[in-house]
C-alpha cells in the first residue's frame, strides 16, 4: 500500500512541469495536440494548453513554408485571428517569434543605424469585429500572477495589440506593433 501511495504522489507532483508548445500551423483553429505530427499545434491550441499549467511554458514557433499562412511575397507567416479572441495567458509564458527558423532580434542601436531584426510570425485580427478584441493579453484575474514575455512578433489590426493586466513585470521585446 505504501508503495501505491509514493507512486501516486510521484505521478501527481510530475504531471504538470514547464513545457514547450511548438505552433506549426497558422489555423486558428484550437490545435492542442502539439505533437511531432505535422500541423496540430496552432497558436490558440499552444496558448490553451499553457493555461492548462501553472510552470512557465514556452510558445514557440516551426511553421513551414507548405502553411496556407505563408507569405512568400514578404517570407512571413500570418496567423488570423478570427470571431473568437484569443484566449487570455493565466499561466506564465514565453511566446516567442524569434524561435521561428529565420527570425532573429535587432542588434543594432539607433546610433549604429537602426534595426536589422527579422520578424517572421505576424499575428493579425481579420474578423470584423477585430477591433473589440486584443491580440494578446494577460488576464487580470490574478493581480499577482508571474510575468509572462512575448517576443519577436508583429501584431496588428486589433482593438489593443498587447495588453497587460496585474503588477507582474510583463516584458513585450523586439515586438511590431500596428494598428
Amino acid at each position: 500500500m505504501r508503495r501505491l501511495v509514493v507512486l501516486s504522489t510521484l505521478l501527481a507532483t510530475s504531471a504538470l512541469h514547464a513545457e514547450t508548445f511548438t505552433v506549426d500551423t497558422s489555423s486558428d483553429a484550437n490545435l492542442g495536440a502539439c505533437t511531432a505530427a505535422a500541423a496540430d499545434c496552432s497558436l490558440r491550441g499552444a496558448l490553451v494548453r499553457a493555461n492548462a499549467n501553472a510552470d512557465s511554458d514556452v510558445i514557440a514557433f516551426a511553421l513551414p513554408t507548405s502553411d496556407a499562412g505563408y507569405q512568400a511575397a514578404t517570407d512571413h507567416w500570418l496567423i488570423g485571428v478570427g470571431d473568437v479572441a484569443l484566449p487570455p495567458v493565466l499561466a506564465p509564458v514565453l511566446i516567442d517569434g524569434y524561435a521561428q527558423p529565420g527570425a532573429s532580434a535587432n542588434t543594432l542601436t539607433p546610433a549604429q543605424g537602426g534595426l536589422n531584426g527579422t520578424l517572421k510570425i505576424e499575428i493579425r485580427g481579420v474578423s470584423q469585429f477585430r477591433t473589440q478584441q486584443n491580440g494578446l493579453e494577460v488576464s487580470g484575474g490574478e493581480f499577482n500572477q508571474p510575468a509572462s514575455t512575448f517576443r519577436g512578433l508583429v501584431i496588428n489590426s486589433f482593438g489593443a495589440q498587447v495588453l497587460f493586466h496585474g503588477s507582474s513585470a510583463h516584458r513585450l521585446e523586439g515586438c511590431y506593433l500596428g494598428s
